[in-house]
C-alpha cells in the first residue's frame, strides 16, 4: 500500500547530456531494485516520456521558468511549483542517485525542523576542490562537521514539510549571496554557520562508487558496517556516470534475482 506520508523528489531539466537516461535509471532503482512504495515527485521542463513512466506511478510537475538564472539552483524554489503539505516526510535526491535497498530509515529517522543531511565523498580536499576554498576552514571548525575534510554533499537530504519552507527561505537568501551563485555552497554555509538545524545522515547509508576511497585522510567516525542505501554517482561526466550506473543496477538486480 502507498505511503503518502513520505515523498523522494527528483529535478531533472533540460533534455540533454543524458539527463534523463539518468533519471530513468534513478528512478527504475527506487521503485524496483528499493521497492518503494510512497510518492513521487519530478520536476522537469520536457514533454518526452521517460522509459516506463506509466508503471513508476510518479507526479511529474512541468517547469516553464526558472526562477534563478542557473537552472540548478531550481531546487531551492521548488515549493514554488507544489504544495509539498500533502507529505510528512520529504527525501531530495538528485538524479545520479541509484537507491538500492529499503529507503524507509533515510524517512524514518527525521525528527523535529532539522535538515538530515550526509557528506561529501571521502577524499581528501585541495582548496581548489569544487571552489570549496572559503568552506573548508569553517568545516573544521563546525560543530555540525566534526572535523571532516570533505564537507557536505547536498544531494541527499532530508525534511519534514513542515520545515521546508524555512530550510528554501534561509537557503536562498544565503545564495543571493554567495558569489559562486551555487546552491551547494549556500548549503554548505548555512549548515555549516548553523542557520538551520542540521544532522548528519549515518555514514553507512551513503556511497560514492567512483571515488577513491581514503577513509584514512577523513575524520569522521565510521561504524565499521557498509550498509548503504544510497550510491551517489558524483563527481563524474555523466557518460561515465550512466555507463557505471547500468553496470551496478545490472548486477544488484541480476544478484536479487538469483
Amino acid at each position: 500500500m502507498t505511503n503518502h506520508n513520505n515523498v523522494v523528489v527528483f529535478v531533472c531539466l533540460q533534455d540533454r547530456n543524458l539527463n534523463v537516461e539518468l533519471l530513468e535509471l534513478a528512478l527504475h532503482s527506487l521503485r524496483g531494485s528499493a521497492g518503494y512504495q510512497g510518492d513521487i515527485v519530478v520536476f522537469t521542463d520536457f514533454h518526452r516520456r521517460l522509459k516506463g513512466e506509466d508503471g513508476l506511478s510518479l507526479r511529474r510537475i512541468h517547469v516553464d521558468r526558472y526562477p534563478s538564472q542557473d537552472p540548478r539552483n531550481f531546487r531551492i524554489y521548488m515549493d514554488d511549483f507544489y504544495d509539498f503539505s500533502v507529505h510528512q516526510n520529504l527525501v531530495y535526491l538528485d538524479f545520479d542517485i541509484l537507491v538500492l535497498k529499503d529507503i524507509e530509515p533515510a524517512f524514518s529517522c527525521i525528527r523535529d525542523d532539522a535538515i538530515h543531511f550526509t557528506y561529501a565523498p571521502v577524499f581528501p580536499w585541495a582548496s581548489e576542490a569544487f571552489m570549496a576554498g572559503p568552506y573548508l576552514g569553517q568545516y573544521r571548525n563546525s560543530p555540525v562537521v566534526k572535523g571532516s575534510l570533505t564537507g557536505i554533499c547536498s544531494g541527499i537530504f532530508g525534511i519534514r514539510t513542515t520545515a521546508l519552507g524555512r530550510l528554501l527561505r534561509v537557503w536562498r537568501e544565503v545564495l543571493a549571496r554567495t558569489p559562486s551563485n551555487n546552491d551547494q555552497h549556500a548549503l554548505n554555509e548555512l549548515i555549516v554557520k548553523g542557520m538551520v538545524e542540521a544532522r548528519p545522515y549515518p555514514n553507512e547509508w551513503v556511497s560514492y562508487p567512483v571515488q577513491v576511497r581514503q577513509e584514512s585522510d577523513d575524520r569522521r567516525v565510521f561504524s565499521g558496517e557498509r550498509d548503504f542505501i544510497f550510491y551517489h554517482f558524483n563527481p563524474v561526466a555523466n557518460q561515465v556516470k550512466y555507463r557505471l550506473m547500468r553496470e551496478y543496477l545490472g548486477r544488484h538486480d541480476a544478484a536479487a534475482g538469483s
